[in-house]
C-alpha cells in the first residue's frame, strides 16, 4: 500500500502516473522543452528527488533518472575517458546524497540542461565533481531568487509597503486566492516556515484553532 502522500505529489502523480512516463519525459531529450518553458515548470506541481522512490514504490527510479542527466552531460562533451555505469550510478548516489531534499524533477532536468552553457567551471570536458558543486553554489542561489521574486515584485507595486509588513500581506494574499503556498520555493527552501503559515491559516479562519 502506497504511503500517503501530499498535494503536490498526488497532482504530479496524475500527470506522471507511472515509472514508465518519469523516464519518458525526465530524460535530457527533453531539456530543450524545459527551458524553452522554464517559468512554466517551476511553478508545476512536482517531487523531490529524495521522494521519487517512494511516490512509486520502486528502489532506484530517482538515480536511475539522475544517471540518464550525467550520461546526457558526457555525451554533450568531447571527453575521452570512459564514463562507466558504475560510474554514473555513484555520481547518480553522491547528488541525490546531496541534494535529493532540495531538489525536484523540474529542477533537475533545468539544471543538468543548462549546466554546460552556463554553469560549468570545469577546465575538463566532463568533471563529476563540478557538476555537483555548481549546483549548490550557483544553480541553488538562482533557484532560492526566482522563489522571491514575486515578493520583490508585490513590494515594488505597492510602493509605500515593504520588508516585513509586505511579505506577511504577500503570503496572505497567495493563501486567500486558494494556492497552496506550501508547494512554492519559499517553503521548499526554509525561507517560510510552518508556523508563520499555519499562523496565517488560522488568522484566516483556513484550519482548526486547535490543531
Amino acid at each position: 500500500m502506497r504511503q500517503p502522500i501530499g498535494k503536490d505529489a498526488e497532482l504530479f502523480m496524475r500527470v506522471f502516473p507511472t515509472v514508465q512516463k518519469l523516464h519518458k519525459f525526465f530524460n535530457p531529450s527533453h531539456w530543450g522543452y524545459c527551458l524553452t518553458y522554464q517559468p512554466k515548470c517551476l511553478e508545476q506541481p512536482c517531487i523531490r528527488l529524495r521522494d521519487v522512490d517512494a511516490c512509486y514504490e520502486t528502489r532506484g527510479v530517482a538515480n536511475t533518472i539522475l544517471m540518464s542527466q550525467y550520461h546526457g552531460i558526457y555525451n554533450l562533451s568531447s571527453a575521452k575517458e570512459k564514463f562507466t555505469t558504475d560510474a554514473a550510478r555513484i555520481a547518480a548516489d553522491l547528488f541525490l546524497g546531496l541534494y535529493g531534499n532540495r531538489c525536484t524533477l523540474y529542477e533537475m532536468m533545468l539544471y543538468f540542461g543548462k549546466y554546460s552553457s552556463v554553469y560549468k567551471s570545469s577546465y575538463y570536458q566532463f568533471d563529476v565533481q563540478d557538476i555537483l558543486k555548481q549546483f549548490g553554489a550557483k544553480y541553488l542561489p538562482w533557484l532560492t531568487s526566482q522563489c522571491v521574486q514575486p515578493e520583490e515584485n508585490y513590494m515594488e507595486e505597492t510602493g509605500t509597503v515593504k520588508g516585513e509588513e509586505a511579505r506577511n500581506i504577500w503570503i496572505e494574499d497567495i493563501i486567500k486566492n486558494g494556492n497552496d503556498i506550501r508547494q512554492g520555493g519559499l517553503y521548499r527552501f526554509g525561507l517560510l516556515s510552518e508556523d508563520e503559515v499555519v499562523r496565517v491559516e488560522r488568522q484566516l479562519n483556513l484550519c482548526d484553532k486547535d490543531e
